[in-house]
């Protein structure tokens, strides 16, 4: 959530020393979130058939 101050203050100054992910390592990681939400994704509906709906609210 942004306040006013990050609204309306000057852009902060980009520094050449900020570190950016490499697009090869950005991909990779997308192909391996895939393959994990396919692969957890069988065993995530039968917890839920299992035991119903879980309150997001209780982890809180």
């Amino acid at each position: 959530m942004l306040d006013s101050c990050e609204l309306h203050a000057e852009p902060q100054p980009f520094v050449s020393y900020q570190m950016r992910p490499h697009p090869a390592w950005v991909l990779l990681d997308m192909g391996v979130s895939g393959i994990a939400d396919t692969l957890l994704l069988p065993w995530t509906i039968y917890q839920q058939n299992e035991y119903g709906y879980i309150n997001a609210s209780r982890f809180k």
